[in-house]
């Protein structure tokens, strides 16, 4: 199990934290390199851990400058008993693309992939004639 605490800034989730269990319930034992990452740009996940060609992918979340600052994928170079390595491979952030100013999410179902986030949106024409604007999450 891969879980994020925060550490100092309650802002930031930096440091990652890895348990291990022979079955779903339990019980759960901490891994000897605990916390194995203190990173507010990679520590925090971003969506499930997926293996491609051999090659297990972390999707992490940026949240050094601002919770959802962008998302990206790590190759997990190394996890055993004692060891913890991750390389970040590609970050998204948002641009003209994604209108929005967070990204949260990378995720995959079967054939369908999702990006999440939230963006600035246009709400309603308030009695004044003017918009206001709002938060629109996906």
């Amino acid at each position: 199990m891969f879980t994020t605490v925060q550490h100092d800034d309650p802002s930031r989730s930096n440091k990652l934290l890895l348990y291990h269990a022979q079955s779903l319930p339990g019980p759960w034992s901490p891994h000897s390199a605990n916390p194995v990452l203190i990173d507010s740009r990679s520590a925090r996940s971003a969506g499930g851990i997926v293996i491609r060609n051999g090659v297990l992918w972390r999707a992490v979340q940026d949240c050094e400058r601002r919770y959802g600052a962008s998302v990206g994928l790590a190759e997990v170079t190394r996890l055993d008993e004692n060891h913890f390595e991750q390389r970040v491979r590609a970050i998204i952030r948002p641009d003209w693309h994604w209108p929005g100013w967070r990204l949260h999410t990378l995720s995959r179902a079967g054939s369908l992939e999702c990006i999440d986030g939230s963006a600035i949106a246009l709400r309603k024409i308030g009695l004044a004639g003017h918009a206001d604007a709002g938060v629109l999450a996906f």
